[in-house]
């Protein structure tokens, strides 16, 4: 994950990113060509963000999520949707990641070994970093445990994304 959901401004407009979060809503359409399309709403406890899965994308991203799923969305940050005149922030969704899936790590490290040039894209899209887990025992994760992982994962953000499980 390389941004909080409330990290997310208009400096961002055009730029890829890796958010996560909890799928709280979403809604199937057709595109004026007749084409599959989805909006999501993505929350994850500091903000919320609507991602826009355009048909080029569904076929990909669409089984991935569903209400109460906690995923990664890659994409590309747009100010508005395009065709309104809308100011809020939004996700341009080339690929969803359910956070619970065991072949996680698999399915980003052959992304990020394509090529590339240092960017942080390869073969013209963004490549997310690399996840790591931690895992704490339901019996420890105390909100003051919480707390204080919070702080260190702050105070040491580096390159990769983190995923928590409290087992």
């Amino acid at each position: 994950v390389t941004h909080t959901l409330d990290e997310l401004s208009e400096s961002h407009d055009g730029k890829p990113v890796v958010v996560g979060g909890l799928v709280s809503d979403f809604r199937q359409i057709r595109d004026r060509k007749g084409n599959p399309m989805m909006f999501v709403t993505l929350e994850d406890g500091a903000g919320s963000l609507e991602l826009i899965v355009f048909a080029s994308a569904y076929a990909d991203c669409a089984p991935e999520i569903a209400k109460d799923a906690i995923v990664l969305a890659e994409g590309q940050v747009m100010l508005g949707s395009g065709s309104r005149s809308d100011d809020e922030l939004k996700l341009r969704c080339a690929r969803v990641f359910r956070a619970d899936d065991k072949d996680l790590d698999a399915k980003l490290k052959p992304s990020r070994r394509k090529g590339g040039n240092g960017s942080g894209k390869v073969n013209g899209t963004f490549a997310p970093p690399l996840v790591v887990n931690i895992r704490i025992p339901q019996a420890k994760a105390t909100p003051a445990t919480l707390d204080e992982l919070h702080g260190i994962l702050k105070a040491h953000p580096g390159n990769s994304g983190v995923l928590l499980h409290i087992d």
